[in-house]
């Protein structure tokens, strides 16, 4: 049993009897709270009596390590040499207070095993002092110690806790304490007297007046390795040196106090996890960083002092906030490095490795890099990037915001491992701004947004990944004529038009959200969508072309064919094809809306109407005249639809076959009766009047539509195995027509209701001229005006109607229209109008007599 005291700031402190190593760690905390703060110099004593394990209790208290000493003839261990070998046995229970080993004169290659829980225990003198290539080992919970003063020690080079020579080792466990505990500044827990020495640490290596380790060495290069259950304090500089040799410091555990190298060219690993609790100084030299390890980690880039250059290196994650400065060269070899300062004006190298990822926003990342592994955009506001990126790697734009790539060269990036867009908006001027020709672009949930009318190079490969993509071409236009491909969807955007040439197979579906899209032109018929996957036309957008669609296709907007999609108007008329189902709740466009010419033609395998509308344009004629159409081929055409019909220009012919076929279906497909309507019942062409009618009166036309004015006569029956043809059946909404004539007779002819006038009009026409002038003062006026030698006109006359018609002898007036049957001039401001049938219209205000036309 031990009773313990201590004195601090002049009070005795006298404490209960513990016995064993456990209870004096007991007493070392109970003194750090009594005390809340006690001074690591002050001691810690122990009176002599028996221990039942013999501990000395190591004291943490405010961040520094002290000991709790006990009495000098307690039982710690005895150090035995044997040639150049040193043990010390904790279970020999006689203390060891010396120096063990004789400095530099000790022979080479000597080694010192400190067992486990060991303590070594010395006063004004180094407590280990060995030469070149010597090893030493300190097992856990071994305790290595001094109390220096004034000793200048076997090199001297001071009382250090620890001196050991060229080409050495020296290793600390887990649980294992070197501790400087004197008042000499330039005693040391460990120095190096010469280069290539090694010292790695799990436990902990603290000065509480000097620096933890200093180096002698003015060549060569030294090694400390704090892992990961290390600690190194001390109280101001961790590290020292009396020379220029290199320093290679691996930090994965903890370093308290300032890490400042001198002037050799050092290095430094630092690790995720670990930390630093002072300043990062470099000194002289040239000198190195390199950031480490596998999980994340964040330290401020301005903490580096005085190097030049930094690396990536492993698989984890190191983010530096703040901007960088004084680091010449910046390369990440391995795992991501995220800037998140504002370096756009650094002036050094960057560069990224094959298996390296640089990250960070416009705003965070240098005008030039080189990459060779991938440069993450990620964009939590809106930027722009006008640097340029080269090298084999890619660029991926991640985060909601949107990122402009503008390259400030005319070259724009040169980049050769593509784009993949995961987030956000991308939006773009140029095709150069995506690098290299050859990289390809690939979206995983992310947006490409055109900022102006251009084309992709045909050299890049589309892919659309899992999460799909959208092209937004806001008001421009842009083409693609190589394959889109993958397992996502496509999703267009903005009131341009996008115009797919190439054969794309991507498998996720189609969503027109806004303005056009294309597939296929007059030149690229061939062009198509075939992945299957569900299209889906918003109401405003369109979808057409002159290509082909593989899939089901709900139409909400306007579906337009060949030329009649506003992109091709003027171009020759065209198919676009359907293989899948099309529902129609809005427009489908088959006739140009422009040209008013026809043989467009919209196939589908089938079609639903959903209360939309069908447009085509026919030339109004007789059977078999010009028309566009709608072709179902295999499928069935249900709901209801309605056909609008423009002329095209048709002078209306009676119909005495089928008609003008509109709609057809082939390959066994089906129409329901009441399918499709004509707008307005009747459309009128010439004398004609022409019905919507399903199925003609030829054979295998029953399943087709068609527009006819004549109605056939019913079929006869027949008494054969053939069923009789079945006519035309009226539209829905058609209005009410003349009964169907008898068998064998011939068609009822509907005319338009007014052709039955036309016949009356010339003899009515007639009848009112002679009505209008049929006697002699109607026809010559006022008798004074026969009259010779007055300016009278005698030889002709003159029918004027006007709604205001005013004669007279001198200044006469017209206002409205004059006819007759010569041609005449009324005096010399009048204007006329000469028809065909030498009928003289004069729209005028005349002044002066009539007078007789010179001859």
């Amino acid at each position: 049993m031990h009773s313990f005291q201590q004195w601090l700031r002049g009070k005795r402190i006298v404490g209960a009897m513990v016995q064993g190593r456990r209870e004096h760690e007991s007493i070392a905390r109970a003194l750090c709270i009594h005390d809340g703060g006690i001074a690591p110099t002050l001691p810690v004593s122990v009176a002599p009596s028996t221990l039942l394990a013999p501990h000395p209790v190591k004291l943490i208290c405010l961040g520094v390590i002290t000991s709790l000493s006990l009495a000098s003839h307690s039982a710690q261990a005895t150090c035995t040499t044997s040639g150049t070998t040193t043990l010390c046995d904790p279970n020999v229970s006689t203390p060891y207070t010396s120096t063990i080993q004789t400095g530099p004169t000790t022979p080479s290659g000597a080694t010192v095993d400190v067992g486990t829980n060991a303590r070594v225990i010395v006063g004004d003198a180094s407590a280990i002092s060995v030469g070149a290539n010597a090893t030493i080992n300190i097992s856990s919970g071994a305790l290595i110690q001094n109390s220096a003063v004034k000793n200048s020690g076997l090199y001297s080079t001071g009382a250090n806790t620890i001196d050991v020579g060229a080409n050495s080792t020296v290793n600390v466990a887990n649980g294992a304490t070197v501790l400087s505990n004197g008042t000499q500044g330039n005693a040391e827990t460990i120095n190096p007297e010469g280069a290539n020495v090694e010292i790695n640490n799990h436990g902990t290596i603290q000065a509480t007046h000097a620096a933890a380790i200093w180096f002698e060495n003015t060549v060569g290069t030294n090694y400390v390795n704090n892992f990961s259950d290390g600690v190194i304090a001390a109280p101001g500089n961790v590290i020292g040196s009396s020379g220029n040799g290199a320093v290679i410091f691996t930090n994965q555990g903890q370093v308290i106090g300032n890490l400042v190298f001198a002037g050799g060219d050092d290095v430094l690993h630092l690790f995720t996890e670990s930390s630093i609790s002072g300043s990062i100084n470099g000194g002289g030299g040239r000198n190195l960083v390199t950031l480490n390890g596998l999980g994340s980690d964040t330290m401020s880039a301005g903490a580096f002092k005085n190097f030049q250059t930094l690396i990536k290196q492993d698989s984890g994650t190191w983010t530096l906030s703040d901007t960088m400065s004084g680091i010449t060269m910046t390369e990440v070899q391995g795992g991501t490095l995220i800037l998140s300062g504002d370096n756009t004006k650094y002036a050094g190298k960057m560069s990224v490795g094959v298996v390296g990822v640089l990250q960070g926003s416009s705003q965070n990342l240098p005008p030039t890099i080189s990459d060779d592994g991938l440069v993450r955009f990620s964009q939590t506001t809106d930027g722009t990037y006008t640097g340029n990126i080269a090298g084999s790697g890619r660029i991926e734009k991640s985060g909601a915001a949107t990122l402009t790539l503008a390259p400030s060269t005319t070259v724009g990036n040169t980049y050769s491992g593509g784009t993949l867009i995961s987030q956000g908006i991308l939006n773009f001027s140029t095709d150069a701004a995506l690098g290299a020709t050859s990289g390809g672009v690939s979206f995983n949930g992310g947006a490409l947004q055109f900022g102006t009318s251009f084309d992709l190079a045909g050299s890049r490969l589309i892919t659309l990944e899992a999460n799909g993509g959208v092209i937004d071409t806001q008001g421009f236009k842009t083409t693609i004529t190589q394959p889109i491909t993958g397992p996502g969807g496509l999703a267009k955007k903005g009131s341009g038009t996008l115009e797919l040439d190439g054969v794309s197979s991507y498998s996720g579906g189609t969503t027109v959200l806004a303005g056009t899209l294309a597939v296929g032109d007059p030149s690229h018929s061939s062009a198509a969508i075939s992945g299957g996957g569900p299209v889906i036309i918003a109401s405003g957008a369109t979808l057409g072309g002159y290509g082909t669609i593989t899939g089901n296709v709900t139409n909400n907007g306007t579906v337009a064919v060949a030329n009649a999609m506003t992109a091709f108007t003027g171009q020759n008329a065209g198919t676009f094809a359907i293989n899948g189902t099309l529902t129609n709740s809005g427009l489908v466009q088959v006739g140009s809306s422009n040209t008013k010419t026809t043989g467009n033609t919209l196939g589908v395998t089938s079609y639903v109407g959903n209360g939309g509308t069908l447009a085509t344009n026919s030339y109004l004629a007789g059977d078999g005249a010009p028309s566009d159409l709608l072709l179902i081929q295999g499928g069935t055409a249900s709901g209801t639809t309605t056909l609008a019909v423009t002329n095209a220009g048709g002078p209306g012919a009676q119909t005495v076959q089928d008609g003008i076929k509109v709609i057809q279906a082939i390959n066994g497909a089906t129409t329901t009766a009441g399918a499709f309507s004509l707008k307005g019942g009747l459309i009128k062409a010439g004398a004609y009047s022409y019905f919507l009618a399903q199925g003609g009166v030829s054979p295998g036309t029953s399943q087709n539509w068609y527009l006819r004015n004549t109605i056939a006569p019913t079929p006869a029956p027949t008494n054969g195995p053939d069923a009789p043809v079945i006519g035309p059946t009226l539209a829905e909404g058609t209005p009410e027509l003349p009964d169907p004539p008898m068998p064998g007779t011939d068609p009822t002819v509907l005319y338009r209701p007014e052709v039955a006038l036309y016949a009356e009009i010339p003899s009515v026409v007639r009848m009112l001229g002679l009505l209008q002038a049929e006697s002699f003062h109607q026809r010559q006026g006022e008798q004074a005006l026969l009259h010779e030698g007055q300016g009278a006109l005698s030889a002709s006359w003159a029918r004027v109607w006007g709604a205001r018609a005013i004669l007279r002898k001198t200044a006469p007036f017209l206002q409205g229209s004059m006819a007759t049957r010569s041609a005449s001039r009324l005096g010399k401001t009048c204007t006329r109008t000469c028809a065909r049938a030498a009928i003289v219209t004069i729209s005028a205000r005349c002044s002066g007599l009539l007078e007789r036309p010179a001859t």
